[in-house]
């Protein structure tokens, strides 16, 4: 089991409502486990601050029918104690919405529901929160990731080893080692190994580096730094000698320098315009 806290929460009541419910509340596979979604969708309305309401899923590897209606009580009340400490349940609204409509079918080569293989679902408890404090009126804010994502995570771990299916095996583990991605999808493949390119390659003059675009041309940059950092005779030791190497090594112009970053370019990778593009090295 993974939490995800979704980025939206500036739209009127009925964005989130409908989305987990559907516009006429007909969505297939999706059904209210606790609270009531007129009334959560009133409290996003009323609520003046900008910020209206926080949502996000609990999301599960297991089918729907594996976790217990008990269980699935259980982690959703823990998982508001652990959101609002201290408050108590009249302080606060929560709607939750099951869905079970993912991973209901076997998929061909291109994609497709294979016809035959249908199954329960996979388990997502969805959670919507109006950011108001009931009692007061003022401003609730249920996830803050610089001071929750810590106490979030750790919930998180307590769940997935204390909570069973009902066939008594353990929730799936997210950070098993055996689960672990050997390539990032959502951030740039530098500097990553892969079966095409195990060690980086250094550029042997200035004419090897790739030029077709700045993402190839950074690529090509921090290939050469790389493998000019691990090289025994390496003299990159301070940010002069990296400086230099870019310059005189690689015939780069250095357009800024900044405490964290430089700008450089390369006369060889222009615009449509014809001007050198600028390419910021971290």
């Amino acid at each position: 089991m993974i939490v995800k806290f979704f980025r939206r929460s500036k739209e009127k009541g009925s964005a989130p409502i409908n989305y987990f419910l559907g516009v006429k509340r007909d969505r297939e596979y999706a059904r209210v486990i606790s609270g009531d979604p007129v009334i959560t969708e009133a409290l996003i309305d009323a609520t003046h601050y900008q910020n209206k309401y926080a949502s996000g899923v609990l999301s599960f590897t297991e089918r729907v029918d594996e976790i217990s209606e008990v269980d699935k009580l259980k982690i959703m009340r823990s998982f508001e104690a652990t959101l609002f400490p201290g408050l108590e349940p009249d302080q606060y609204d929560i709607l939750w919405i099951e869905h079970s409509d993912k991973d209901r079918f076997d998929v061909d080569a291109n994609g497709k529901a294979i016809k035959g293989t249908e199954r329960s679902g996979r388990l997502e408890l969805n959670f919507v929160v109006p950011c108001q404090e009931l009692r007061s009126g003022k401003r609730l804010l249920p996830f803050w990731a610089g001071a929750d994502m810590r106490r979030v995570n750790a919930w998180k771990n307590i769940i997935n080893r204390e909570i069973r299916t009902i066939s008594g095996e353990p929730l799936t583990d997210p950070d098993a080692p055996s689960r672990k991605r050997k390539v990032h999808n959502y951030i740039g493949a530098i500097n990553r190994p892969s079966p095409y390119d195990i060690k980086p390659k250094r550029a042997k003059s200035k004419d090897d580096l790739d030029t077709s675009s700045r993402d190839a041309l950074r690529n090509s940059i921090n290939q050469h730094m790389m493998a000019e950092l691990r090289a025994r005779s390496s003299r990159l030791g301070d940010r002069k000698a990296v400086a230099h190497e870019l310059t005189t090594g690689l015939g780069l112009t250095i357009e800024r320098t900044a405490l964290s970053s430089i700008t450089v370019s390369h006369r060889a990778c222009t615009d449509k315009n014809g001007k050198p593009q600028r390419i910021r090295l971290e």
